[in-house]
């Protein structure tokens, strides 16, 4: 089976190499890749293994003619050596697509997220904007996961201040920047962050979701009220907009705020949070340990209707 399946034959030679052992496959392997019988995706994996080898053993223009090969239709273990290997391969560097790496690094990102490994999620972010940091999707997601996910929210504003050196409009990088600051507590700063945003060319779920960090800074600037009624108009919308994420996500960091002043029912406004979060797989706003429960939409709904008659009573 082996001597046809040019995978196997990777992943032998890969696999013995990693251990120190001489591969058994590599006579095999180059005959595959000379005869080039199987599409280069197939192949990718194969070239970037021996082309590792010879790399190793010194010959180094076989080793990057085999990288080479490899990036012609890369998997994504042949981008991610083909990174690694970069001060080896020296001028294939050109060769290595950063549009594929980013979707790679990207896809990376948002499989470690879902299993609540913000970690890794982070560092994926950080590779992927890497290799496209004139983008600003790479920012705002790097500035979102190191504040919700992780709670670092120097992190955040580096990132998402990085991120506006090419992308100085992005409403979300100035929204995501203002957030961070605040919760700081650096309030004047947070302000300024808001300048350049431009509310007529937002969308209503984006006016909303300014609303609502502008109900962070003025709780942290002790506006207690106006915060309150910050973010109550900003849920009101995102109920409007259908917009279910949005409104969990408000109320989250709603519920902190009042958290922090130690009101009294901010408790219930974390239970309340948590069973949506766990309907929508909002991870980010649930505990590690967290167990899945079951919350049907009604559920919902009924705390959707139940926010909309109550708010949080005053110190």
């Amino acid at each position: 089976m082996i001597q046809k399946d040019p995978w196997l034959v990777a992943a032998e030679i890969a696999i013995s190499d990693s251990i120190g052992k001489t591969p058994k496959q590599m006579k095999l392997g180059k005959q595959m890749l000379e005869r080039a019988a199987f599409p280069m995706l197939h192949l990718s994996e194969l070239a970037s293994a021996i082309g590792t080898i010879e790399l190793k053993n010194g010959a180094t223009r076989k080793g990057r003619k085999l990288f080479g090969l490899s990036l012609e239709d890369p998997t994504e273990n042949a981008l991610a050596q083909a990174t690694s290997m970069q001060d080896e391969i020296g001028d294939l560097r050109e060769k290595i697509n950063p549009e594929a790496l980013a979707q790679s690094f990207e896809a990376e990102a948002r499989i470690k997220f879902d299993e609540q490994d913000f970690e890794g999620s982070m560092e994926a972010t950080k590779k992927w904007f890497a290799y496209q940091p004139f983008s600003s999707r790479p920012a705002v997601s790097g500035s979102y996961i190191a504040s919700v996910g992780l709670g670092r929210f120097d992190e955040a504003i580096k990132i998402a201040t990085m991120g506006l050196l090419s992308s100085p409009r992005e409403f979300m990088l100035n929204n995501n920047l203002a957030f961070a600051l605040a919760s700081l507590d650096r309030v004047s700063e947070a302000v300024e962050a808001l300048r350049p945003i431009n509310e007529g060319d937002l969308k209503e779920s984006e006016k909303a979701t300014l609303t609502a960090t502008r109900g962070t800074i003025a709780f942290r600037e002790g506006g207690v009220d106006e915060g309150r009624a910050l973010y109550k108009s900003a849920i009101e919308t995102f109920k409007r907009e259908k917009d279910l994420r949005s409104e969990a996500l408000a109320t989250y960091f709603w519920a902190r705020e009042e958290e922090r002043i130690k009101s009294p029912g901010c408790g219930e406004m974390k239970e309340q949070v948590t069973k949506i979060a766990r309907h929508l797989n909002l991870v980010e706003l649930l505990p590690p340990s967290a167990k899945e429960t079951k919350v049907s939409i009604e559920d919902v709904e009924k705390h959707s209707k139940k926010r909309s008659a109550k708010k949080p009573e005053k110190n």
